[in-house]
């Protein structure tokens, strides 16, 4: 598809920047600190709104980790602030 994309601005002789993505799985161990992980998972999945190349698109948790990490992972990602936060906090933004 990148090429595509290239050859199609190519023609026109207009700038293209691409990011393509890839595949950046997360692996949670037993061994690893719970709150470090959900932390590090949150901030692999949503910084800069998942958009970017390196942005989580699968975690994989060890079987015997799964609810404890499960629980903790939704808790904290119904408690992000997400959006335009900046204007939900404005006195003056209606």
């Amino acid at each position: 598809m990148g090429k595509k994309l290239i050859e199609g601005a190519a023609r026109s002789v207009k700038p293209l920047s691409l990011e393509l993505g890839g595949h950046a799985p997360v692996l949670i161990f037993d061994d690893a600190d719970l709150n470090d992980a959900v932390d590090g998972t949150l901030r692999a999945k949503f910084r800069n709104s998942g958009q970017s190349c390196i942005a989580a698109n699968r975690i994989y948790v060890q079987r015997s980790i799964y609810e404890p990490f499960l629980k903790a992972f939704v808790e904290k990602t119904k408690a992000l602030n997400i959006g335009m936060v900046w204007i939900r906090k404005c006195k003056s933004a209606h």
